[in-house]
């Protein structure tokens, strides 16, 4: 546990544009540990302020789950930083690693193991009746054998997901840039997305939103090399164009990933 009353290191990582709306983001090293504290001001922007609420309501509701797909956390309602002249709300969490990165140190069982982990953990998320809505890359974390999933400040009742668009361009399913709402097939679209980045190593880039709906309406392609094509299936299963060929769940793109083998 991270106690503010023992010295710290700390830095600034907050985006430029993010201390407009009152969000402040820092990162914490005490007795050689590594903490992600995210702040938010009360005069900050309504959607930051909501946000927020809604991501400390989540850890709050799913504290005690078992097994959890949350990483441990620390909520502070009142927090007074030298660094800040007034007082913030404070979400703190530990530092782990990103699941989907260096895909080298990983061994075909790896890969397969972290991408069943990663559906379970988004199943177990669905299964409470949820959606997370803000799917990518950095939300899924990895360590001691476990994956973990973060920020919820998106994360909505699965029919009551409204059709605001809040989402990052880059992992929007077809039907987001349509006007319709997040749904359980767009969380998992956007996971698709972040497997084939991961898999063949890529990042994906557009220079405009209008050029995101094109690609992702019209003419992505997502083919993977090998030795990973034997994934395709379950790659085409979370990728399909139109939801009504995608999967409807990740546990049937678990069931998918049973079939393939990789060794």
């Amino acid at each position: 546990m991270f106690e503010f009353e023992r010295p710290y290191l700390i830095q600034d990582k907050t985006p430029r544009q993010s201390q407009v709306f009152g969000r402040h983001i820092y990162l914490l090293e005490q007795a050689g540990q590594h903490y992600w504290l995210k702040l938010q001001l009360p005069h900050g922007h309504t959607q930051f302020q909501q946000g927020f609420a809604c991501e400390v309501e989540c850890y709050g509701q799913w504290q005690n789950l078992q097994p959890s797909f949350l990483l441990p956390y620390q909520y502070a309602a009142k927090l007074n930083l030298p660094e800040l002249t007034q007082t913030a709300q404070g979400l703190l969490l530990p530092h782990v690693p990103e699941a989907f990165s260096a895909l080298s140190q990983c061994t075909p069982i790896d890969v397969i193991k972290r991408i069943r982990m990663a559906l379970e953990q988004l199943d177990a998320l669905h299964m409470l009746g949820y959606v997370h809505g803000d799917i990518k890359a950095a939300h899924f974390r990895y360590a001691a054998q476990q994956m973990f999933l973060i920020d919820f400040e998106q994360t909505r009742p699965i029919h009551d997901s409204g059709s605001i668009l809040n989402a990052t361009p880059r992992y929007m399913a077809p039907e987001l840039f349509h006007a319709q709402p997040k749904t359980i097939q767009t969380d998992l679209y956007a996971l698709g997305v972040v497997l084939y980045e991961w898999l063949t190593q890529t990042r994906l880039s557009s220079k405009s939103y209008l050029d995101w709906a094109v690609f992702h309406c019209q003419s992505a392609e997502f083919n993977l090399p090998e030795p990973w094509s034997v994934l395709q299936p379950c790659l085409d299963g979370l990728l399909a164009r139109d939801f009504k060929h995608r999967f409807v769940s990740a546990k049937q793109a678990s069931l998918c990933l049973e079939t393939i083998k990789l060794y």
